[in-house]
């Protein structure tokens, strides 16, 4: 199943990091209720065995892009809380390095499949 979510990207690793717990923990719950619309909207299904997990980030503008992983730690923690992955462990999920691109329109794709056993 893909997601797309346009206008929005979630938040870094080092942005959750800088910031003070109370307001990282308010962007990680922002995060997860923006996915969780979106993901509700799409029709995925909660998880009932392992699932792979892809995502895209597209950046509109200038300036340095993030590292390829800097995204997925919200997105994955929201997955989970959400009830679309069982778990953020390798037991539960599997990924391929995110990808960061250029393009004329910010948005995060998030794709979500079962695993093949």
């Amino acid at each position: 199943m893909k997601i797309e979510i346009p206008n929005w990207t979630p938040a870094t690793v080092n942005q959750l990091l800088s910031l003070h717990w109370a307001r990282a923990n308010r962007r990680k719950t922002a995060d997860r209720q923006m996915i969780g619309v979106y993901c509700y909207k799409s029709g995925l299904t909660k998880a009932t065995k392992k699932r792979h997990v892809e995502l895209t980030i597209i950046k509109s503008g200038r300036g340095r892009l993030p590292d390829p992983d800097a995204y997925f730690k919200s997105v994955l923690d929201a997955l989970k809380n959400l009830g679309y992955i069982i778990d953020d462990s390798t037991k539960w999920v599997e990924w391929n390095q995110p990808k960061i691109e250029r393009g004329k329109q910010t948005k995060t794709i998030i794709e979500v499949t079962d695993a093949e056993s």
